[in-house]
């Protein structure tokens, strides 16, 4: 643990990520939360499900511009803007199922809370690699580490939040539970922009552009593994609230979800002691496949504690993932579009699946959702080796995505 008390010892350090840590939190219970809602007014998963997957996807259309924007203009404006939308977005989804508004009514507040669900990670994980920068073309072993503790982060908010709205929920109501996760998360952007460490100070106005900042062949594929990443865990979530549902125990769908983090958590901190692999391509392929092998076991389907068990397992599989997208993704970007880079690296496949997840599960239960995953899982794996092998055939033919 060496490598992290180095990373976290400056109080500069411990500060970022003690903020970024709490501007996740809307990340893990927004699109749960909003589920939790609909699905206890309505008894519907469809609807619920796709309410949900209209906060998840707001969030990730609206990240990589966030994520632009912090860029440009410096992260502070984007954080501050980020928080006051994630606020108003809170008090009228609030109002409008308190109210029985129709579903329109009901996608439009759901749309605004999604975009109030800033990139947090992209701006946190910019920040460091700002603060570890290459040297003479090689990247700074710290730069891994810290990395890793970011997919600590990320995990860390699905390992509790979750589970605490579940319990909200239960002893309260589901609204309460959406209204202090926004909270937080609008509490941590401020924190985070008000630090200047790390912070990208914008882009010069002639190096802007439009487009996706990076096009290498790698890169676009682990974009695309992504999106199927986001599908296994919406379809993985909202399956485990069918579960439990069925099983009679629905607070325990939080703990579900928590136990894949849980795992994730782990995971990430084994990750964060290694030595890198040295070609980030092959750590890619090599985690996607270890990737694929966990989610699949979900379709055994064992009950409420198997299932419990497998998503510890299963989210440990992913932590190697994030830290060897993450990677390749900082190697491939443009420094003066870190933060938008990374941000392109998010689950939106999510919404998908949470979709697809609505209507499965209503028509064959908690098993239909389960079953569809393990084809889902092994989708990354093909997406990065066909991104990989493009990017060397090009390589030998002098053509090279930029």
């Amino acid at each position: 643990m060496r490598s992290y008390v180095e990373v976290l010892s400056p109080r500069a350090h411990l500060l970022l990520a003690v903020s970024g840590l709490l501007a996740r939190v809307p990340l893990a219970v927004v699109g749960f939360a909003a589920l939790l809602v609909v699905r206890r007014s309505t008894g519907e998963f469809a609807l619920a499900a796709t309410v949900s997957a209209v906060v998840v996807a707001t969030g990730a259309f609206v990240g990589p511009a966030l994520g632009r924007w912090g860029d440009r203009r410096g992260q502070a404006v984007a954080l501050r803007a980020a928080a006051v939308v994630g606020v108003l977005g809170a008090v009228l989804f609030v109002a409008v199922t308190a109210g029985d508004a129709p579903a329109p009514v009901v996608l439009l507040a759901a749309a605004v809370v999604g975009a109030g669900v800033a990139p947090v990670g992209s701006f946190t994980r910019t920040r460091w690699a700002r603060t570890y920068p290459r040297r003479e073309g090689a990247a700074d072993p710290r730069l891994a580490t810290a990395f890793a503790l970011e997919g600590v982060f990320d995990e860390l908010v699905w390992v509790a939040g979750p589970a605490l709205a579940s319990l909200v929920a239960a002893a309260a109501d589901p609204r309460l539970a959406l209204v202090l996760a926004c909270a937080a998360g609008a509490a941590g952007c401020l924190v985070l922009s008000v630090q200047g460490h790390g912070a990208p100070t914008g882009t010069p106005e002639g190096r802007r552009r439009l487009g996706l900042p990076v096009t290498r062949p790698e890169v676009l594929g682990v974009l695309a593994a992504g999106v199927a990443v986001g599908a296994v865990f919406g379809l993985a979530d909202l399956s485990a609230v069918a579960l439990t549902t069925e099983r009679s125990v629905p607070q325990l769908a939080g703990s579900v979800l928590g136990a894949g983090a849980l795992g994730a958590v782990v995971g990430g901190l084994v990750v964060g002691v290694l030595p890198p692999v040295a070609d980030p391509r092959r750590g890619v392929v090599a985690a996607a496949a270890l990737f694929g092998a966990g989610y699949a076991s979900l379709a055994t389907v064992p009950g409420v504690v198997g299932i419990l068990v497998l998503s510890f397992l299963a989210g440990a599989t992913y932590a190697p993932l994030g830290v060897a997208v993450n990677r390749l993704v900082e190697d491939a970007a443009p420094a003066h579009r870190l933060s938008e880079s990374l941000a392109w690296v998010s689950t939106a496949g999510t919404a998908l699946g949470t979709v697809l997840g609505g209507f499965v599960v209503d028509a064959a239960g908690a098993r239909g959702g389960y079953l569809l995953v393990a084809p889902l899982a092994a989708l990354p794996v093909l997406c990065a080796l066909a991104g990989t092998r493009r990017a060397r055939r090009g390589e030998r033919t002098g053509r090279i995505g930029g």
